[in-house]
């Protein structure tokens, strides 16, 4: 039983060495956010328990999630989660088929 713990862990260390540090901007890219307050097409957001300045080209309410699209300064770039996406079209088109 040691042995196989002791052949998990060093899977996945070995799998973490591998993978380049995120730092950053970088780190932020692709993060799930809440936002918090939007008003046009800036507002404020919720991500890593920071609240962050946001810019984005839709409308959003307060309390949807949101992904990272991208960081310039202290302001994320957000857009709609793909999986939100998919749920707003099968929202849509989800009536049953009928």
């Amino acid at each position: 039983m040691a042995f196989g713990v002791a052949l998990m862990a060093g899977r996945y260390l070995w799998a973490a060495r591998r993978q380049a540090p995120r730092l950053g901007a970088q780190a932020m890219q692709g993060a799930r956010a809440v936002i918090l307050d939007w008003s046009g097409d800036t507002g404020h957001v919720l991500t890593q328990g920071e609240r962050w300045r946001a810019r984005g080209g839709e409308g959003f309410r307060p309390g949807e999630s949101v992904e990272v699209a991208s960081m310039q300064g202290l302001t994320l770039t957000v857009r709609q989660r793909p999986s939100e996406i998919g749920a707003e079209v099968d929202g849509v088109t989800g009536d049953g088929g009928t």
